[in-house]
Formats: structure tokens, C-alpha cells, sequence
């Protein structure tokens, strides 16, 4: 059973959401999570009076009286037909986009120190909630603009190699995130398909995706005016020269050198739905094993891979899907492709 709390800006609990005709959600590493929760109109009079755009919102499954949580944020917004309503819900990543630097920043320093400042200039306007948990204590240069969310710096710190979640009303900037599940003990985690074992899987339905717009051998990193350069010789021998550039501040040349070793390699992402349904099987950061094996030679994989997304539909037939990766990047999805067009152009307009 799905169920939703609502909470106003304060935190305080203000309803429950009963009834749920549909609720899917996804939510992401490294980036924002969306939800959206479909209630039939005829059961909306109950809750009419605390449907309000910004109020918080956190999505429950209750099996067997176990409650864990699906998604977390705020109500971006609602949708309304004749039949039903639909509330749209974005994680608190989505809502520190919407949070602006009001001075620009010059900062040499570690990362939890320039992060903690942030939030901290962020919560004496409004008191979000939030709080920071960073392991990151590297020494950093970086400059920021007045008017550059909170969430661009993250992106923008994130080309070090760092990783980041937000997850009961903690924001964790670390290394890494998740946990190793990979090795054989009470945390293990496997997807398995061998078609030479067909009682054995525990893989319903798979999909691979491998895309060379994702990936970066040689790269020109800006700042400014001052430039960095690095290439990766086996990535080039392997395939070919694949050139990029892009804008960081700091240590340009360090930030570079990242930016293709992140890159390098093949962008590969199996989509994976399991036998069993479970939501919370493995989360977001976990490394864990996985064994395909289908008769397709392309597909065929034996090894680790790091979960960046999980998908959930509920439903009598509810569907689960895990996004497995072995690079931190993922693939890029349409949407993410139209902004990257979408900027350009604006970018050739103001030239």
C-alpha cells in the first residue's frame, strides 16, 4: 500500500494521502528525483486543503505494517483532469535548484567548509531543513557567480569525482556513495541470467546501452582564460579521437584529467527489472555483482556495476528497475539532450 505525508514548509505533519490510484517514481544519483502520485477525484475532498505547490511531501510503501520511504522532496506542482489528479513530486536537489547565491563566491578552501557556508546563507533566509554531511575535507579554488544555485555547484563539484544524495533531510557530499555489496557476506547483492541456468535467474528482463556521445579521450578543460589539457593514449588507440570541452573553475588541469578518466572508457548502463519487485533490494551508490549471460555475446557481462538510478511503478503487476553503471557518467537521457541543444542555441543567439 502507497501512502503520502504531507508537511508545510515547517516540517509539520499536516495530512496523510490514502486511496492512491497510480504512483511511479525515479530517483537518481547525482542528480534530481521525480515522482508522480495519481489520486481519482472522488477521493480528493479529504485532501484538497493541503495540496499546495512547495508544501513537503514524503511517499511511504507500508507492507505489513513496515513503512520505507520512496521518495522524498516537495510538490512541485498539480495536474488536474476530470478523472483524476495527479500531484507532481521532486527531491530535495530539484528544491536547491531553485536556492541562489546572493553574493558571488572567490573561495579557496576544503569542500565541506565551502558547502557548509552555502547552506548555511541558504538556511538563515529560509530554514529548509537541511543539513550537510561531507566527508570531502580537499583543498579547492573555485569562483561562483551571484544568481548560481546551490545545486549548479554541486554539478559543478561533482566533475572532481565526488557523489551526492540527499536523504532524510541530509545532504551527503562524499568520495562515494552507497556500499560495497559485491563481496559474499550478509549484505550480497547479484543479478544473475544464464541461459545455461534458466531455474537459477533472478533476472526478468534486461537492457543494454552503450552511446560514444557520453564518453571523452582528449578534452580542453576552460576557466576563464586559463585552459587545461589532458588525453587518454589507450582510450584514443581504442577509439579513436573522441574530443570535448567544458567549463569548471579551480584546478582547471586537474578537473580535466578527471573529466577524461571518468570518460574514457565505453559509456555501458544495464536497465535491470528483477524476478522479485523489491524497491529497496539494493540503493543508490551500491556496487554489486552481476552475471548476464543470454546468448548475446553484446550483452554478455561478468563483473561489478554501480547502481545510479532506480525506477518503481506500483500496481498489482508493479515493476522495479535498477540502472546499473560502471562509470559514474551516465548515458545521456532525451531530456538532458534537449537542454545541451537547447543551450547552444541560446549560446549562437547571443553571438
Amino acid at each position: 500500500m502507497i501512502i503520502g505525508y504531507v508537511y508545510d514548509r515547517q516540517k509539520n505533519l499536516i495530512g496523510q494521502i490514502f486511496n492512491v490510484f497510480g504512483f511511479e517514481c525515479t530517483i537518481k544519483l547525482n542528480d534530481i528525483s521525480t515522482g508522480e502520485l495519481t489520486i481519482m477525484n472522488e477521493h480528493m475532498d479529504d485532501i484538497l486543503n493541503i495540496l499546495k505547490e512547495n508544501n513537503r511531501i514524503k511517499i511511504m510503501e507500508n507492507n505489513d505494517g513496515t513503512e520505507n520511504t520512496l521518495i522524498e522532496g516537495y510538490i512541485r506542482g498539480i495536474e488536474a483532469t476530470l478523472k483524476n489528479t495527479v500531484i507532481k513530486i521532486e527531491d530535495y536537489l530539484s528544491f536547491l535548484d531553485d536556492k541562489i547565491l546572493y553574493t558571488a563566491i572567490n573561495f579557496t578552501g576544503q569542500v565541506d567548509v565551502l558547502l557548509q557556508t552555502i547552506l548555511d546563507q541558504i538556511n538563515a533566509r529560509e530554514d529548509t531543513g537541511l543539513v550537510l554531511d561531507c566527508s570531502v575535507t580537499d583543498t579547492i579554488t573555485k569562483q561562483y557567480a551571484k544568481g548560481d544555485s546551490f545545486f549548479s555547484v554541486l554539478k559543478d563539484l561533482r566533475e572532481n569525482n565526488y557523489e551526492f544524495i540527499v536523504r532524510d533531510g541530509t545532504l551527503y557530499f562524499r568520495d562515494t556513495i552507497g556500499t560495497d555489496r559485491s563481496l559474499i557476506n550478509n549484505e550480497y547483492r547479484e543479478f544473475m541470467r544464464d541461459v545455461n541456468s534458466p531455474l537459477d535467474r533472478t533476472i526478468r528482463d534486461a537492457k543494454m546501452v552503450m552511446d560514444i556521445k557520453q564518453m571523452c579521450n582528449c578534452c580542453i578543460g576552460k576557466d576563464g582564460t586559463t585552459y587545461g589539457s589532458y588525453e587518454d593514449a589507450d582510450s584514443i588507440t581504442d577509439f579513436g579521437r573522441v574530443e570535448r570541452s567544458f567549463t569548471n573553475s579551480g584546478n582547471i588541469q586537474k578537473a580535466t584529467q578527471n573529466y577524461v578518466l571518468e570518460r574514457k572508457d565505453s559509456i555501458r548502463e544495464f536497465d535491470i527489472s528483477p524476478n522479485v519487485s523489491n524497491f529497496f533490494y539494493c540503493d543508490l551508490g551500491d556496487i554489486v555483482r552481476v552475471y548476464i549471460n543470454s546468448g548475446n555475446d553484446l550483452m554478455f557481462y561478468d563483473g561489478t556495476l554501480k547502481v545510479i538510478e532506480k525506477s518503481y511503478t506500483a500496481g498489482e503487476m508493479g515493476k522495479v528497475t535498477f540502472k546499473l553503471s560502471k562509470n559514474k557518467v551516465k548515458v545521456q537521457e532525451l531530456n538532458e539532450k534537449l537542454k545541451e541543444i537547447s543551450a547552444r542555441v541560446k549560446s549562437l543567439e547571443l553571438k
